[in-house]
């Protein structure tokens, strides 16, 4: 599959300065910020867990690309539905076929 044009990672999880949420930036580009989870409407437990799947994003993609490439023939005959299932998560991210 080819990756969509993203930020390179890895994306790390900064702490808002005004308290109210989670910059995601990344450790490798210019600007750095990807992305804000805001914890105004959510508990900050839950809050800071979001931003951490999304600073998570290119490490679980990256994981995902590679389970596909080393596994596929293996799955394909044992477990399709992981296979479609990773397939359909990297399609989901903006991966094209």
């Amino acid at each position: 599959m080819k990756a969509p044009n993203i930020t390179p990672g890895p994306w790390i999880l900064d702490p808002d300065e005004r308290g109210d949420g989670f910059w995601i930036d990344s450790d490798t580009a210019e600007p750095d910020e990807i992305a804000n989870a805001c914890t105004s409407h959510l508990d900050a437990v839950q809050a800071k867990a979001n931003a951490r799947l999304i600073a998570a994003a290119p490490q679980l993609a990256e994981a995902l690309e590679r389970l596909l490439r080393v596994a596929s023939v293996e799955l394909a005959e044992t477990r399709p539905d992981v296979l479609e299932q990773a397939k359909t998560a990297l399609l989901a991210a903006g991966y094209t076929e």
